[in-house]
This record gives structure tokens, C-alpha cells and sequence, in this order.
């Protein structure tokens, strides 16, 4: 019995682990980032909407906004898209 105890806590530590290591370490910037903060465009200065809706297919994969006031596509991090 005292066996299966410690495999219960190895797993319970690798899965800690784990996780921290995903925390840690998951990208901030790019396109596999996640932004949590409000955008703002860059051309105007008007805030994106907190619902978004994709224009195009890379806004769909990628997120961004297109922006109602200018017409500026922008991406999650509120950077002018490459177009």
C-alpha cells in the first residue's frame, strides 16, 4: 500500500510541475500569445471592442480588429497589421 502512495504523489508533482512550466513559459507575444488588456488603435486612438468580430481569416485564426472609426486593421496587441 505505502507503494501506490508514492506514485500518487510523483504524479501529483509531475502534474504541478507541469502546469508551471505551461504558466511560465507560454508565449506573451506573437501569434500563439494571449492578450488579456484592452486595445486601442493605433491610427485614431479608438478602443476595440471587448466582443470581436473577424473580417478576414487571419483576424478568425489570430485575432486582431478592424477598426470601425479608420478602417486600421490591428492586431491583439493593438500592432498595424501586415497586410
Amino acid at each position: 500500500m505505502p507503494d501506490n502512495y508514492q506514485i500518487i504523489l510523483l504524479g501529483l508533482f509531475l502534474a504541478i510541475l507541469m502546469f508551471y512550466v505551461l504558466i511560465r513559459f507560454w508565449p506573451k507575444t506573437g501569434k500563439m500569445g494571449i492578450n488579456t488588456k484592452s486595445v486601442i488603435c493605433p491610427e485614431c486612438g479608438l478602443k476595440a471592442p471587448m466582443i470581436r468580430k473577424p473580417r478576414n481569416l487571419r483576424q478568425v485564426l489570430w485575432g486582431g480588429w478592424t477598426c470601425a472609426g479608420c478602417g486600421c486593421e490591428f492586431d491583439k496587441y493593438g500592432n498595424e497589421a501586415n497586410t
